[in-house]
């Protein structure tokens, strides 16, 4: 089997046609020709392991080349100029624990470009000594908001890796009323008051496990809405909303700007009516304008002369019947 050197492989006819990857209906259409034949996907590896991927057409097709790309920061192998073929992925040493993809891509002696593609997942075999976080407390500017947290691991040999999203991680919240978590350890404040986010590795006898203090203030002024969904909007069209703001501080309120993020603007009469009276309101008026399909959370930030609160806005672009479910977050907004 000729091996074909990784400088000339980025070079050569493979890269050429990974570039041109974006007309992939023919991938699509040639992807049973291909196949990733070990390991399964699902597959636990470690960090520093080196994994030997087999790559083989069961329909018989001749290839010309074929590489595996790890997804970020896993290499790109040494490529391979027939099928089947067996292929050497080295996972790094100081890689976070989480699953990885890994794609194979392939050029037909026809030219056609093929692609097929598994998950690994990269794990310890071991516990850690301990697990912490950078970030022990997180202070939100109001409901709404959202924050991730970041989990990083001490192993007995040493390594110090984050653990954030590994598969041997759970997270919990003391008052999901106040905050909850995902499996991402993505932090949402759901009302005021204050809880605890618990993040584990492993299961709860081996008591390896930190806190995340989680605080989420009362809105000073009154809000309506408190929060904002504009539901189904075609992607490439624009539609507003408003929210009414009530200075009941019982002192005149300085408001010093309204914002939002990405696919939210706004407009406001809130800036120019400052400082607000008492009993006083003014507008923001919100513009959901998606560029994609799928789900988006926002905030309008609030900034004002007792703090800058933030306020949730959600929308979900669609493209005809397409409305994807995933969410995608228009930025880690804490205001």
């Amino acid at each position: 089997m000729f091996m074909t050197p990784l400088r000339s492989l980025l070079t050569g006819p493979i890269a050429l046609a990974i570039l041109a990857i974006p007309c992939a209906g023919e991938a699509r259409q040639a992807k049973a020709v291909l196949a990733i034949t070990s390991p399964a996907t699902g597959s636990v590896v470690r960090p520093g392991q080196t994994v030997q991927v087999r790559v083989a057409s069961p329909a018989g097709v001749r290839f010309a080349g074929v590489a595996i790309i790890g997804e970020n920061p896993i290499e790109i192998s040494v490529g391979a100029s027939s099928l089947p073929a067996q292929l050497l992925v080295q996972i790094p040493i100081d890689i976070a624990c989480r699953t990885y993809g890994l794609t194979a891509f392939g050029r037909t002696m026809a030219g056609e470009v093929v692609q097929v593609s598994i998950r690994i997942d990269v794990e310890r075999p071991d516990l850690p000594t301990t697990v912490s976080s950078p970030k022990p407390e997180i202070i939100f500017a109001g409901q709404g908001g959202f924050s991730p947290i970041t989990l990083q691991a001490d192993f007995p040999d040493g390594a110090f890796l984050d653990v954030t999203e590994s598969s041997n991680v759970s997270y919990s919240s003391s008052h999901p009323s106040v905050a909850t978590v995902d499996a991402k350890g993505i932090v949402t404040a759901t009302g005021m008051g204050n809880a605890s986010i618990t993040a584990r590795y492993g299961p709860p006898s081996a008591n390896r496990h930190t806190e995340i203090l989680v605080s989420v203030p009362p809105l000073p002024f009154g809000v309506s809405p408190e929060r904002l969904d504009f539901g189904d909007q075609n992607v490439g069209t624009s539609s507003s909303r408003q929210m009414r703001l009530t200075n009941t501080t019982g002192r005149p309120l300085v408001i010093r700007s309204v914002s939002a993020g990405v696919v939210f603007t706004t407009t406001d009469t809130c800036v120019t009516s400052s400082p607000l009276a008492v009993d006083a309101t003014c507008v923001v008026t919100v513009t959901f304008a998606p560029t994609e399909a799928g789900q988006t959370k926002g905030l309008v930030c609030i900034g004002n002369s007792l703090g800058t609160f933030g306020l949730t806005v959600t929308g979900t672009g669609v493209i005809g019947p397409q409305r994807i479910a995933t969410r995608k977050l228009s930025s880690f907004l804490m205001c």
